[in-house]
């Protein structure tokens, strides 16, 4: 063939060089898209898996976005969300009895919060889309997706957005204000700070709302309503415009609590340190029932680092009431050095919320959290910074008895007992993960020879103990969810990026039982090699 043609032939079946970018691009993009991880979420009925791909790598769309940095936190100013906001590229599900993956189907945009319903057979989402979030919902059985109503919605505040009533019939969210435009804000006063508020000597915090400027430009990017959307996409306003931080519904679908940062709000503090105001409303006639002690902030307290404000701290549903909230406050003026016997104290009211509060428990040391289960069963964490001693005690909501699990330095990680398991409701409080009178513990496992996570369970009626699952030495299997006879392991090593793992069988221990459903195959060695092989080519 004469070279004239023979180029030319080439010529003609080559790819352009556009053609060759858009591949090029479209493979680099597929491959930055695989190193993103994946969140997972089982279902309440512990039946099904949602996978939802974090995007790890932002676009230039968002990251181009106007930015501010308020009070410690970043946000667009365009947007309703944070910069750290997680954002999801897609959602997949798992029937784990069945084996079988499904993709959902969503609309432009990201993924920025999720919940399942109480019955599992629906999935609400929120899509932010350009400047707007909308309420979504998947319908499971359907293979159904569509938009519940065209309000704007928030995300700037809190961690999770989305509350399902347990009937199942609507969703909580939060709305946004219109935000104000920049130049309408109004300095009303001087930029003068004072440190008469501050008596000791505190950390220094950046980006601080030292300006009236600044903290109407907070308000106007946070401030929200609350409304209830039912699925037929009529909304009903719930609470009046407020800076909003939490919420969640009472299990028996009556009552919604919620939390509100201070109405002055701090010069000194980041947002992480201001205080908290609960309050108890009634669903179908919002309007304010019972408004528990406010939480101060956190500024002037004693030097000692389990010192506390005064106020109502841990504010949470009890799961085994229909509408009882407990709480936790400090007995001692927040400050441990002071020498009384009892340094916190647990409390619970229940609707209408008339009487008085009633105690739970006396706490000798400073609480760190408290886990309630459906039985009524607590795992009431405290710590002492002085002896430098942590305990995990078993309580009850009932009766004021108690027994010790565990005990240890908080600084030996070697003998950890680990934390205890719990499922969120799609109502938004968590409970604990309960199972013939067993509570079940995740810990890292880490020890001289290195690290090998552990699942145990506690059996409240004996007391004891017991190792169901301990990680192989070639891997590291990380328990992270158990339900129903089922437990969620990630499975990773240094060559292998994470898979998950489905343990079906009642004996975790007894590897030779188990019923290993493969959820995820996703190895990163190899698609860096075929992706740099096929670059190169």
């Amino acid at each position: 063939m004469n070279k004239f043609y023979l180029i030319v032939a080439l010529w003609l079946i080559a790819p352009s060089p556009v053609e060759a970018i858009e591949k090029d691009n479209s493979k680099w993009a597929n491959l930055i898209e695989s190193t993103g991880q994946e969140t997972i979420s089982l279902s309440p009925d512990g039946e099904q898996v949602l996978f939802l791909h974090q995007i790890k790598y932002p676009s230039i769309k968002y990251l181009s976005q106007q930015r501010i940095q308020l009070a410690g936190l970043d946000f667009y100013t365009n947007l309703s969300s944070r910069v750290d906001t997680k954002q999801y590229s897609r959602a997949t599900l798992l029937n784990i009895s069945k084996n079988s993956r499904e993709e959902i189907k969503t609309v432009e945009g990201v993924i920025v919060d999720f919940n399942w319903s109480p019955d599992a057979k629906k999935i609400a989402f929120l899509i932010q889309n350009n400047t707007n979030t909308h309420l979504w919902l998947h319908d499971v059985i359907k293979n159904d997706f569509k938009k519940l109503t065209n309000i704007n919605l928030s995300t700037s505040l809190g961690d999770r957005h989305l509350r399902w009533l347990p009937n199942g019939q609507a969703i909580i969210v939060k709305k946004r204000n219109s935000p104000i435009k920049s130049s309408e804000y109004i300095r009303k006063k001087p930029n003068l700070l004072s440190s008469d508020l501050q008596t000791d000597q505190g950390r220094t915090h950046q980006s601080l709302l030292i300006n009236d400027e600044m903290k109407n430009q907070f308000i106007s990017i946070n401030q929200t309503k609350l409304v209830k959307v039912n699925l037929n996409g009529e909304v009903s306003i719930l609470t009046e415009s407020s800076l909003l931080n939490y919420f969640s519904v009472s299990p028996d679908g009556n009552y919604l609590l919620y939390s509100m940062l201070p109405n002055k709000l701090s010069s000194y503090l980041p947002y992480k340190k201001w205080g908290r105001s609960y309050n108890v409303i009634n669903i179908e006639s919002p309007t304010a029932i019972y408004n528990l002690p406010n939480l101060n902030d956190k500024i002037n307290l004693p030097k000692s680092k389990d010192s506390v404000p005064i106020g109502a701290r841990l504010v949470k549903w009890l799961p085994s009431h229909g509408s009882t909230i407990s709480w936790v406050e400090a007995s001692d003026k927040g400050d441990m050095s002071l020498p009384q016997i009892y340094h916190d104290h647990i409390y619970k009211l229940e609707s209408p919320f008339s009487g008085n509060k009633k105690l739970i428990h006396q706490v000798t040391w400073r609480v760190h959290d408290v886990l309630w289960g459906l039985s009524g069963t607590g795992i009431l964490q405290d710590w002492r910074y002085d002896s430098k001693q942590a305990r995990t005690t078993l309580i009850n909501a009932q009766t004021p008895t108690s027994t010790l699990i565990h005990q240890r330095d908080y600084r030996d990680k070697y003998n950890d007992f680990g934390d205890p398991q719990t499922l969120r409701t799609p109502a938004g409080y968590e409970v604990l993960v309960e199972q013939n009178n067993n509570l079940f513990f995740f810990s890292s496992g880490q020890s001289k020879k290195g690290i090998r996570p552990i699942a145990k369970h506690y059996n409240t009626l004996s007391n004891l103990n017991k190792t169901i699952f301990l990680s192989n030495a070639e891997h590291i299997e990380m328990p992270l969810w158990v339900a129903n006879n089922t437990l969620i392991i990630q499975k990773q090593n240094n060559s292998s990026a994470p898979q998950y793992y489905a343990l079906t069988n009642k004996s975790f221990k007894k590897r030779s039982y188990f019923t290993l459903v493969k959820i995820k195959i996703n190895l990163l060695i190899s698609q860096l090699i075929l992706a740099t092989k096929e670059m190169t080519d």
